[in-house]
């Protein structure tokens, strides 16, 4: 027997007791009284008496069925937590649509994809002024306030990272990080490019993914270079073609190679770059033309700082013909023409079936 039922039994035994208590209080009490009030006393009292019983006899009951109720309900909730324990995520479709990108249910994939369509057809808003790198009111001659910023108006983000996080400082030269089932792998890759001998991202970066490899390169760094033992610096710079290297060049010395040659000279070949973050200070438009020139982007997700609005629309769209989706988007409070960006490396099929114009008419804005 259950305990519930247990406390229910003996509570009713109880309660009987009661009432032949009170029926025979009752019958004295009746008894002392003059003939003629004998009778309507004993009714009074036996009335009462069952009454106040059978008032705490259905409360019993009451409490006898929601003890059961909530015995079964947790039951019913632990066997529930027990299937959600022993059941995997079926995140193959997410997985396959996204180039390995995110893991998550079909109904969230579903509504991730949706929430992607609906914004793409808000960036090609306005096309002449995206990629003019300007507001609508000023192609307009209309007087234009601060509020006139092209950050405003253009490339929101458009698709959803299930979960993200901010890496690094407050403030200035943090990023954020989606967390990717490709930084789950053994062999993660991160390349930080253009430091200032700041290494406060790959200190934060290296705490929540230690497995995996970091890689800073910045050929202005001078005297001194404070990395970490955690992180291999180097003194190169990334550009869209390698620059000839002098035949008295040292290790030490600093170069400008193309990501392809900085990828072969670290044995990099053929793996991806689970996370690059790249600040370079103007340079990043040059280096992501010869990416798209090449076919070329093995990253998986690229944090990015951007500097000038006339070229941000055609960076952008080349970014989205290879396959990259914005996922997060930040002012940059001590520059009006700077924001940092984050893109997910979607594939360019995921905008294909998405039916996104942009990417089905091979948008583009002039050089």
């Amino acid at each position: 027997m259950r305990p519930a039922a247990r406390y229910a039994v003996a509570g009713c035994v109880v309660l009987v007791v009661l009432v032949l208590a009170l029926e025979m209080t009752a019958y004295i009490y009746a008894r002392a009284q003059p003939d003629g009030k004998q009778t309507e006393a004993m009714l009074r009292w036996s009335m009462g008496a069952r009454a106040a019983a059978s008032k705490e006899l259905g409360r019993t009951r009451a409490e006898e069925s929601c003890d059961v109720a909530i015995a079964e309900k947790e039951a019913s909730c632990a066997t529930a937590m027990t299937h959600m324990k022993n059941a995997k995520l079926d995140c193959s479709r997410s997985m396959a649509e996204s180039s390995g990108f995110v893991c998550v249910d079909d109904v969230s994939w579903n509504t991730t994809k949706k929430i992607a369509q609906r914004q793409g057809v808000k960036h090609g808003y306005k096309y002449e002024a995206m990629c003019e790198g300007k507001h609508p009111d000023e192609l307009k001659g209309q007087p234009c306030s601060p509020r006139c910023s092209w950050y405003s108006i253009f490339f929101e983000p458009e698709f959803s990272c299930p979960l993200k996080e901010r890496v690094g400082s407050i403030g200035d030269g943090g990023k954020y990080v989606c967390h990717s089932p490709t930084l789950a792998k053994d062999n993660c890759l991160m390349y930080s490019v253009g430091s200032n001998n700041d290494f406060s991202f790959e200190i934060g970066f290296h705490e929540i993914w230690p497995h995996c490899a970091i890689h800073t390169f910045d050929p202005t760094v001078k005297g001194k270079v404070n990395n970490p033992p955690f992180v291999q610096f180097h003194p190169w710079g990334i550009v869209r073609r390698s620059a000839p290297i002098s035949e008295t060049a040292t290790p030490d010395s600093a170069l400008w190679l193309s990501l392809q040659d900085v990828m072969r000279r670290l044995n990099h070949t053929g793996r991806e770059i689970a996370v690059f973050k790249i600040d370079i200070e103007g340079g990043e438009y040059d280096f992501i033309e010869g990416l798209y020139a090449e076919i070329f982007f093995p990253m998986a997700q690229i944090q990015m700082e951007v500097h000038s609005p006339k070229k941000n629309g055609r960076l952008f769209l080349l970014l989205r013909q290879g396959g990259y989706a914005i996922f997060s988007k930040e002012i940059n409070y001590l520059s009006q023409n700077c924001h940092e960006y984050a893109f997910a490396r979607v594939g360019r099929s995921f905008f294909e079936n998405n039916r996104d114009r942009l990417v089905l008419d091979n948008m583009t804005c002039s050089a």
